[in-house]
């Protein structure tokens, strides 16, 4: 059923022309985790949110929570936001797919967690990591900079994250003992 949403939600907002249907992609977030509550973006770290495609898309959202700089972890996403608001925004190829669980998708967490030290230690960067639905890609890529750059378990991060941003749920491979790609054979 989580599969059917997920690519039911893909479709409809790859394909609309000018708006998102933000009220669908809220709908299903929902669904997919038993009715908690849903917001387009949550602030999970001090001055890191996990975001969907409505909340990158909203230059109001950008502006009233002066968002510096953008993570976007999702291939069928190329919309942006108005770049006169946004220091940084970089784009990650990644898609939702379980298929996705090898080598190059770990580098790509990898350097995502690489990313968002690297804003965290520029200063006073406001960042959103989003991805379609603000439910799994963005959230293993903050869970992926936790378990790096915090030493955090898999199960810390992800209870950390989830307290501020019930509808997470992760990739596959971040829940598996997370290993540095340089480390790896």
């Amino acid at each position: 059923m989580r599969l059917f949403w997920l690519l039911a939600t893909s479709i409809l907002i790859a394909t609309c022309d000018d708006e998102v249907d933000c009220y669908s992609l809220r709908k299903w977030a929902a669904r997919l985790k038993g009715g908690k509550h849903y917001r387009d973006a949550d602030e999970v770290l001090p001055g890191i949110w996990i975001g969907n495609v409505c909340a990158a898309s909203s230059n109001e959202w950008i502006t009233e929570n002066g968002i510096t700089h953008v993570l976007n972890m999702a291939a069928e996403w190329n919309r942006f936001p108005s770049m006169e608001k946004i220091d940084e925004y970089v784009k990650m190829d990644l898609h939702d797919s379980t298929r996705e669980n090898n080598r190059q998708t770990l580098l790509e967490f990898d350097k995502a967690a690489d990313l968002l030290m690297k804003w965290k230690n520029a200063g006073d960067a406001r960042i959103l990591v989003h991805c379609n639905a603000g439910v799994s890609r963005s959230s293993s890529a903050v869970i992926a900079f936790l378990i790096k750059y915090e030493n955090m378990s898999f199960e810390k991060a992800f209870a950390l994250v989830e307290q501020e941003r019930p509808v997470v749920n992760p990739n596959y491979f971040v829940q598996t003992p997370f290993v540095h790609p340089s480390s790896q054979v």
